[in-house]
């Protein structure tokens, strides 16, 4: 009896090991992920609502900041959503620091005028359903790197980078 259990524990090791080995070759032969500028481009018919701000620069006064898509088309009460990323070298590297993204106009029908977004994070906001669509002119906003206060009774430091803009669909 124990030779049969344990050549029957030996086979079934055995086929899960193959089992294992075979998933392991399906996953690997998966299409790899895009890079590059083919992970910025949507397949077509699809609207970007997501875009990736990257910050990057040698110090704090050189801070620049890219954006993978300048113009983000959303929908009411549908969400859009901001990715900030950062080199971790130079101006970002070991400061407390926050992305800030400034709207001009009004454009969530009064809600989040200010959006913060950590870095390495992400922020998702749902378009209020009354927030009027933009047509041809878009909400402009303006990306600014916000760097605390050393002192309470001191200003935050905020710096512009970019002004992309949101449009707004029906």
């Amino acid at each position: 009896m124990r030779m049969i259990s344990g050549a029957l524990v030996c086979a079934m090791a055995m086929a899960g090991a193959a089992s294992c080995a075979n998933r392991a070759a399906a996953l690997q032969t998966a299409a790899a992920p895009a890079v590059g500028a083919a992970a910025l481009t949507p397949a077509a018919g699809l609207k970007k609502r997501m875009t990736r701000i990257v910050v990057t620069g040698a110090a704090a006064a050189d801070c620049q900041a890219t954006i993978d898509d300048g113009d983000i088309i959303g929908r009411q009460r549908k969400r859009v959503a901001w990715m900030v990323e950062d080199d971790t070298s130079g101006c970002t590297a070991g400061r407390n620091w926050h992305i800030e993204l400034e709207f001009t106009s009004d454009w969530n029908n009064g809600n989040d005028r200010i959006v913060k977004v950590k870095p390495d994070d992400f922020k998702i906001v749902k378009i209020d359903q009354a927030a009027s669509p933009t047509g041809s002119d878009g909400h402009d906003y303006k990306v600014y790197i916000v760097y605390p206060a050393p002192w309470p009774w001191q200003t935050p430091v905020r710096i512009p980078l970019i002004d992309p803009e949101l449009d707004i669909e029906m």
